[in-house]
């Protein structure tokens, strides 16, 4: 287990602000005790900004691929479901059940964790980002610094994968 000093050290570089995080984040005051509870409510309220950013990715695609279905005059995505709205979900399991390869020459451990890297860093510039007034998961002093040096660091991902 970490020790109780660098937990602290984290809290004050990543929530500078005074105030617990607890009450800029709607649905985490539930959990807003000390401990595993506490963690508990900031892992509900991570879990649930990331599960909509998913969604919303993935209807994106789908709204992306029929503009361009438009522009080209044939038909988009629209097997699946009414109106090829359960196309992203097909597109999700194809790709989850795609074969797995990595390449015989070069570190594999770099080779697999890129994408991670770069989902984590993606992901990372969006704790910053206030959804609207009072709300945002880290409200730290320097949010534009962080966001522009992690978007900057996702080129590493792609370098490492190749």
């Amino acid at each position: 287990m970490l020790s109780a000093s660098l937990v602290d050290w984290f809290y004050v570089v990543l929530f500078s602000n005074p105030t617990p995080l607890t009450s800029t984040v709607p649905c985490a005051h539930v959990f807003s005790g000390v401990g595993s509870l506490w963690v508990m409510g900031h892992g509900l309220a991570s879990l649930a900004v990331v599960s909509l950013l998913f969604v919303c990715m993935a209807y994106y695609t789908l709204a992306e691929r029929k503009v361009m279905a438009s522009i080209q005059r044939r038909v988009g995505p629209n097997v699946v479901g009414p109106w090829g709205l359960l196309q992203p979900l097909a597109d999700g399991l194809k790709l989850i059940l795609k074969e797995f390869t990595v390449p015989g020459v070069g570190s594999a451990f770099t080779f697999l964790y890129s994408p991670c890297l770069i989902l984590f860093l993606s992901l990372l510039g969006w704790a910053v980002l206030p959804f609207c007034a009072g709300v945002v998961l880290a409200d730290i002093q320097l949010s534009l610094l962080l966001v522009l040096a992690v978007s900057s660091l996702g080129t590493y991902g792609i370098i490492m994968a190749g």
